[in-house]
């Protein structure tokens, strides 16, 4: 294995390739963590083997006046490139304006060696879940270091439904109290009030108005407006008790069921 910098002009795609890709979300991925995986060509045939979609991003951004990304080297006006950082085949001549990108060369048996390959390759990220729990730690440590998680491969609806399901906030850990932001002494921040009106609706209303997008989320930081960090503490202690009971996932769907078994037993109530 070989690792050699080519014309982006030159490099050759395998045919029939059947993979898709994300062009958009290539590019914007290559702009901003760089050009830090090899594109890598079977030597017998000079085409590719891995790097398609990179390939594709790699030219789009090119034809568009983008500036090169890091390790993908610029051919100057007089034909040379940085000195020490690049190994170009010697049969190969770069000309002004080409990118030099880097290519792995592979050894293959033959053609049906190089397409089992190729399948593979793809099929082994496809085939690889995630651990929804880290996955969630890591998108909070996302927001509270970027405030986002543009630059991840998620959207932000996908990262706070994980979040929601995880019953994490996207700002703190909600299972320490020691991180959350309680106010001053303690005390809980003065909830803000408002003269609007609002129709009173029916909980089942509510609850199908709500849907999939209430999440956790809010329901926890309602919590931590309303409540003092001790009360805080034991709230969420027997809201995990009443998850059992009610047979819930998260806060805002236990909060949800205590409001609605609340309602509906005074109801009765009321009615007899």
């Amino acid at each position: 294995m070989q690792l050699l910098h080519w014309p982006l002009r030159l490099v050759e795609k395998w045919p029939g390739n059947p993979k898709e890709h994300d062009l958009w979300f290539l590019e914007h991925s290559i702009t901003e963590h760089g050009f830090n995986d090899p594109l890598a060509r079977d030597a017998t045939t000079g085409k590719l083997v891995e790097g398609h979609g990179r390939t594709d991003a790699l030219r789009d951004m090119k034809d568009s006046g983008d500036s090169a990304p890091e390790h993908v080297l610029p051919v100057n006006a007089g034909g040379s490139w940085p000195s020490g950082q690049a190994t170009v085949p010697d049969d190969v001549h770069p000309q002004p304006g080409d990118w030099l990108v880097p290519v792995l060369e592979l050894d293959f048996n033959d053609s049906q060696q190089v397409e089992a390959y190729m399948l593979a390759h793809n099929r082994a990220a496809e085939r690889g879940g995630w651990d929804d729990e880290l996955l969630a730690k890591a998108f909070q440590r996302q927001y509270e270091g970027t405030g986002s998680v543009d630059d991840t491969g998620f959207t932000p609806d996908e990262a706070e439904s994980l979040l929601d399901q995880a019953g994490v906030t996207d700002d703190v850990d909600p299972e320490d109290p020691s991180e959350i932001d309680f106010g001053d002494n303690g005390a809980p921040p003065t909830p803000t009030t408002s003269t609007n009106t609002k129709e009173v609706l029916d909980p089942s209303d509510v609850e199908d108005q709500q849907g999939d997008d209430s999440g956790s989320t809010g329901a926890i930081k309602t919590l931590q407006v309303f409540l003092a960090k001790k009360n805080y503490e034991r709230v969420h202690e027997c809201l995990d008790d009443l998850a059992d009971v009610f047979g819930t996932d998260t806060t805002a769907d236990t909060v949800r069921e205590v409001i609605f078994d609340a309602h509906e037993r005074h109801s009765t109530a009321q009615e007899e």
